[in-house]
């Protein structure tokens, strides 16, 4: 079972390769995806449909312009929603606050430096992070239970943490995310500058 999962993302990860290079997703619970854009200072009123693809190109020009990627993409997955920023970090560092109500995760994916990180929060603080080739940081206590044959999340190879990170991630939520789902559009915010 366990093997058909992994290999569900790593096909996910193949597929959609240039567009997870360089992104965080967040998996929190919201009223709704405005809610989620203005929690994190986006502007509600440049809200457009767009494909992660295609917010991952305008974060890249908005990058190459400006410094900064400032582009926010959010999708529903009920009762989840998933914030997907391609070259942002602002939903993990917000995590405190998107998981007042109930529980919420990130995963950082920074290929060009090597940065992966898995945040977990629930009541309104962030109660651990599993960083690749680092050491847990807080309590994994929550998801001991989670973790046990995810040995890749202690491994050295990069691409088997981020499988293990997904696998992880579709434990904690209950869904499944997809190549199609990834594929789909959903909503586009700038944030303001």
């Amino acid at each position: 079972m366990i093997d058909a999962v992994r290999d569900h993302y790593r096909a996910l990860l193949d597929q959609h390769e240039d567009s997870l290079s360089e992104t965080c997703l967040t998996w929190c619970r919201s009223g709704g995806a405005d809610e989620l854009a203005h929690t994190l200072g986006a502007d509600v009123e440049s809200a457009a449909p767009r494909t992660l693809r295609r917010a991952d190109g305008e974060a890249y020009e908005q990058l190459m312009r400006t410094g900064g990627g400032d582009t926010l993409l959010v999708g529903s997955m009920p009762p989840w929603f998933v914030i997907m920023e391609p070259s942002g970090l602002r939903a993990a560092k917000s995590l405190d606050r998107l998981c007042v109500e109930a529980e919420a995760i990130s995963l950082v994916i920074g290929d060009t430096l090597g940065h992966y990180s898995f945040l977990y929060g629930h009541g309104g603080a962030t109660v651990c992070r599993l960083r690749w080739l680092d050491d847990p940081v807080g309590d994994v206590g929550p998801l001991r239970h989670h973790l046990a044959d995810l040995s890749s999340l202690h491994g050295r190879d990069s691409k088997e943490w981020k499988v293990d990170a997904f696998v992880l991630a579709e434990r904690i939520t209950g869904v499944r995310l997809t190549g199609e789902w990834l594929s789909r559009e959903h909503t586009r915010y700038f944030f303001r500058e």
